[in-house]
């Protein structure tokens, strides 16, 4: 059964072998290290026991949230598994008093788009040349949710 839990340092090494799969400037151990610890972050992670199936790092702040980072194992894409992360990550958002979620994709990543898109973010800008290696344009993606106060668990 898949549960969302919270990142610590001994799932780093799993996280990192799908960080460098997902992404073309993947962070490094210490970086992935240190958002579990950041007092404005939240490292969650997809888990089927102690296998990491994906994770997700978001950044909260007093009014939004930003999701930095969502990336899902090649051999569980398509399951459902971002879908739990991008929910989990907008719950905590809503608790947190956040009024809106905010993220950037790669402009050549037709998948994360139209994943966003469906889930009812809409692009609010672009930042061209934001990626380095490959070089490509960041697409700004935005969503609105209705903030609450209230008990937000494994914070």
């Amino acid at each position: 059964m898949t549960r969302i839990v919270r990142a610590a340092s001994e799932h780093i090494g799993a996280v990192l072998e799908i960080e460098r799969a997902a992404f073309s400037q993947p962070w490094t151990y210490n970086s992935l290290l240190e958002e579990t610890q950041a007092p404005q972050s939240r490292f969650m992670l997809a888990a089927d026991g102690a296998r990491v199936l994906g994770y997700a790092v978001t950044r909260y702040y007093p009014d939004w949230a930003e999701i930095l980072r969502i990336a899902v194992a090649e051999g569980s894409r398509g399951r459902g598994v971002g879908s739990m992360l991008l929910g989990d990550a907008q719950a905590r958002a809503c608790e947190s008093g956040a009024s809106r979620v905010l993220l950037e994709a790669r402009a050549d990543n037709a998948a994360a788009l139209e994943f966003y898109r469906n889930r009812g973010f809409i692009t609010v800008g672009l930042r061209a040349g934001y990626y380095a290696s490959p070089g490509g344009d960041a697409v700004l993606m935005e969503k609105s949710i209705a903030p609450r106060r209230g008990d937000i668990g494994d914070w």
